[in-house]
């Protein structure tokens, strides 16, 4: 029985470290994992938010909004406008966006900003939607009254969707 204690420590000590080394290696790879969970996180707000970002500028500078209020004015005026004059660029939502859509599998990684990415977007659709129906013109024919309240409408959709925009864009310069 004496030989073979020596035998039993010699295994137990070989299993607590085998185990205790286990245990260091699971610890390590687990702090990476998370490390580069956090990184893949920065990365993909701040790609966004460059993006976000760029896009609002653009809408800014060509200052959408004041030609909408022009058209209401003309409107309230008594001028019976087409609203078939109103164009936008062509293409859909995800074309504007090409980062964020190509990295869509990924966007929960940004955690509750993922709500204000989605309301922003599917606000943007909603004013595409509307302007592409004006531009075939199947609001021409509308009264003054209803086309009013139609622009008034979807200027009001158009500012809410840019500012949940741009507080997206702050959330997500917090995050990178």
């Amino acid at each position: 029985m004496q030989n073979l204690y020596p035998a039993i420590i010699s295994a137990t000590s070989g299993l607590l470290g085998v185990m205790i080394g286990g245990l260091i290696t699971y610890v390590v790879q687990r702090t990476q994992r998370r490390h580069d969970k956090e990184e893949e996180r920065k990365a993909l707000a701040c790609g966004i938010a460059a993006e976000l970002e760029a896009y609002l500028d653009l809408m800014d500078a060509r200052n959408h909004a004041a030609s909408i209020k022009s058209l209401i004015a003309s409107l309230h005026g008594g001028q019976d406008l087409k609203l078939s004059v109103i164009q936008r660029a062509d293409g859909r939502v995800p074309d504007f966006f090409p980062l964020t859509f190509a990295q869509l599998n990924k966007v929960g990684l940004l955690g509750e900003i993922t709500a204000d990415l989605a309301r922003f977007y599917t606000g943007l659709a909603g004013v595409f939607a509307t302007m592409d129906t004006a531009n075939s013109g199947r609001f021409d024919g509308l009264p003054i009254a209803n086309k009013i309240d139609l622009l008034e409408k979807e200027l009001a959709l158009w500012e809410n969707t840019t500012r949940v925009g741009r507080a997206t864009v702050m959330q997500l310069k917090k995050i990178a």
